[in-house]
């Protein structure tokens, strides 16, 4: 009940549904331009159906008459463009895209990455070829960090292989996109940003004290209140970056494993692409719960709203800024995650190593613990600064 008294009052700002619909219309552009696929868009040349076929044809399991398929094709359409003829513009139902030149931007394009997922099982023999021969230089010692890195390779990467190909554009650059969080994150600042700051300002924070629910049931409805509300626009962005990608690039292949994509090669997760879409949806929310409750903590220490907004900004571009030098730490890592789970990436804890990938969430999940406590324990002490009773003190002082 306190925490939809509480959903209420934030729900209710105007200014927080214009910007949520105009952040829908930014997203939904940025979207466009963000379309993995490049090629006519003129139906007479038909590229996006025709690259479609051409890829139906080779995915699946690999067979050498796939591979025919695109070396073949590659042969046949390379002379056509390396000797430009009148009218090669025109429209032509042999080629699958209509053009010889549009036909062999897909063969290539089929031929680097049937390659590149064909070669893949080398690529990681040779990595834990490597790390057995690091292990047979220190005499086989797995008592060491380097030791126990370089067996964390071996059994992290284990039987990797590549067995079937699938058109996986659209996945990899669904994965990459995180324009839309930061959306959210200026949603958040403006619907946040006043949640306890305002009630100071307009004298009601004794009275909603000394109600029957008590200042602690108070504050712990409104962090409720910021983390559901979090949830539902991060949700809002989340479906709508997914239903564009799913029927604009489509998903083929999303029942694979994260290691298939290109940019995930040599990730330390084994789950399947659909997996780690949820898990990245939960990364994501909870990093935007953790820049949430700095906003309640900067709401908690000022009596005025307008320099929690300013600051508030603030310490969005200095996240943003500080990047991966402080990682551990920094809520906004958690909307790259994507960039966090491309590699196996350890850190030495007292001579053990320790993934960043798994080490990371529980870092931001203590910072989210320290945050909270500090929350109460600015409201239960209710020690807050006036900015505006500074100024007009600073200037009486200059009067005198």
């Amino acid at each position: 009940m306190l925490i939809r008294y509480e959903l209420s009052k934030i729900f209710c700002r105007r200014v927080l549904w214009i910007a949520f619909a105009a952040f829908l219309l930014i997203n939904a552009f940025q979207l466009t331009q963000a379309t993995p696929y490049h090629g006519k868009s003129d139906p007479n040349y038909n590229y996006y159906a025709g690259r479609r076929l051409m890829y139906s044809k080779v995915e699946g399991p690999f067979t050498n008459e796939k591979i025919d398929f695109v070396l073949d094709g590659w042969d046949t359409t390379y002379p056509s463009i390396m000797s430009p003829q009148e009218g090669q513009q025109i429209p032509n139902d042999k080629y699958y895209t209509k053009t010889p030149y549009d036909d062999f931007a897909v063969y290539d394009e089929l031929k680097e990455e049937m390659q590149r997922q064909y070669e893949y099982n080398d690529s990681i023999k040779a990595l834990k070829g490597y790390a057995q021969e690091n292990l047979a230089y220190m005499c086989g010692l797995t008592d060491t960090y380097e030791g126990r890195r370089n067996q964390l390779i071996l059994d992290t990467y284990g039987e990797r292989t590549i067995h079937s190909f699938y058109d996986q554009t659209g996945l990899g650059a669904y994965l990459k996109y995180d324009f839309s969080s930061l959306l959210v994150l200026l949603l958040l600042l403006l619907g946040i940003s006043p949640i306890i700051s305002s009630e100071k300002e307009a004298g009601m924070a004794p009275l909603l004290a000394s109600s029957r629910f008590g200042r602690h049931k108070t504050i712990a409805a409104k962090i409720g209140a910021m983390a559901l509300f979090t949830a539902f626009f991060a949700a809002c962005f989340f479906l709508m970056d997914f239903l564009y990608y799913m029927v604009v690039a489509e998903f083929h292949g999303a029942g694979s494993a994260l290691y298939t994509l290109i940019d995930f090669k040599y990730t330390p997760l084994t789950c399947t692409i659909w997996q780690y879409i949820l898990l990245q949806w939960l990364a994501k929310w909870l990093g935007m719960i953790a820049v949430g409750l700095f906003f309640v903590l900067l709401s908690s220490i000022f009596r005025e709203t307008y320099p929690v907004f300013v600051l508030g900004t603030g310490l969005i571009a200095l996240f943003m800024a500080v990047g991966e030098r402080f990682r551990l730490f920094n809520p906004i890592s958690m909307l790259t995650f994507s960039e966090q789970a491309q590699e196996l990436s350890t850190f030495n804890f007292f001579g053990y190593p320790v993934l960043t990938i798994v080490s990371l969430p529980i870092s931001i999940l203590l910072l989210v613990l320290v945050l909270v406590l500090l929350i109460f324990l600015m409201n239960h002490k209710q020690w807050h600064v006036s900015v505006t009773g500074l100024w007009n003190r600073k200037r009486g002082k200059a009067h005198e």
